[in-house]
């Protein structure tokens, strides 16, 4: 038997509904799609898309984007944190405030694939990781680094300095780069609700990516 479009909606409501009274500060773009399970703390003004996970004793920052598809294990993010679309926070992560974790980025944390001793990265704050990268068990991003696209990131990378390939190696700073220095403010990417004028474009309905 065929259910009523008043059957249907009541229906979805009651999925929709817990989500938002838990989080009444956050926007999720597809509710029927999206898992939160209790105990997780996730700051205002976030944006979380259709079908991501995220597990208990996570603790989400203000502002935060997680995109579509990403399962975010008990983990720590800062503020104003950008996870795109597929990435895999695995337990143990800490993300500081101002990070951007480009598409399809993995992050391990069982050096020995024995679950004897997991140890998640650190990624530092105002560091960048490009899509489809792999961050290996107990490695840190500095502060203000930047990895390269499609890098495997075996071992630690220092503050500013920037990396890549497999295994991921730096690489020298350009002159023109700044790459020397901490991230300023006035360079960091506008966040929804600044006031900033460049950062309309991220204050609609449409999903992250």
């Amino acid at each position: 038997m065929v259910s009523s479009p008043r059957r249907r909606a009541v229906g979805r409501w009651r999925m929709v509904e817990p989500l938002r009274s838990r989080f009444p500060d956050v926007h999720f773009y597809n509710p029927d799609l999206t898992e939160v399970q209790q105990d997780v703390e996730l700051g205002s003004g976030s944006r979380v898309g259709s079908f991501s996970l995220i597990h208990a004793g996570a603790r989400i920052g203000e502002r935060c984007t997680i995109g579509s598809h990403c399962n975010i294990c008990t983990c720590q993010i800062g503020d104003r944190v950008s996870i795109q679309t597929g990435c895999h926070i695995t337990r143990g992560v800490v993300i500081e405030h101002d990070v951007f974790v480009g598409p399809g980025v993995i992050t391990l944390n069982d050096k020995t694939m024995t679950g004897k001793e997991l140890r998640g990265p650190i990624v530092r704050a105002g560091a960048r990781i490009g899509g489809g990268s792999v961050l290996l068990p107990g490695v840190e991003i500095g502060r203000a680094a930047i990895v390269g696209a499609g890098s495997v990131v075996t071992k630690s990378v220092a503050a500013s300095a920037t990396v890549a390939g497999n295994p991921a190696r730096e690489l020298p700073a350009h002159p023109a780069a700044g790459l020397s220095l901490l991230v300023p403010p006035d360079l960091m990417p506008p966040t929804p609700g600044s006031g900033d004028p460049s950062a309309q474009d991220l204050q609609t309905d449409r999903e992250p990516e």
